[in-house]
């Protein structure tokens, strides 16, 4: 398998973000399992993260968003980015802003 030097992961809903950085998760929560699942990857032995970001301006999230909506999959694991989400990647990489509709 091919070795990642560091990955963060964005994430808009701050409360799952809180819920991965704290011990004290009641095991009675609805996210429970999905929460140590993702404690799980986290310890691997890679450079990961998760962070909090805004919702606004992030063309990548609103692609996601759009795309898990589309779909009734509680959660999708990419190993590599869809394609059709590049032009995307490059307009958050060079932070170019986008008006909402």
């Amino acid at each position: 398998m091919r070795q990642l030097p560091q990955v963060t992961c964005y994430s808009d809903f701050l409360q799952a973000v809180t819920l991965i950085h704290t011990n004290n998760i009641n095991v009675t929560h609805h996210y429970t399992t999905l929460i140590f699942n993702i404690r799980g990857m986290l310890s691997h032995q890679w450079c990961a993260c998760i962070a909090h970001t805004l919702w606004e301006g992030n063309q990548c999230e609103d692609f996601f968003a759009i795309k898990g909506d589309e779909k009734d999959v509680v959660i999708a694991i990419y190993v590599f980015p869809p394609s059709t989400i590049n032009l995307l990647l490059l307009a958050d990489a060079v932070e170019i802003d986008f008006t909402r509709p």
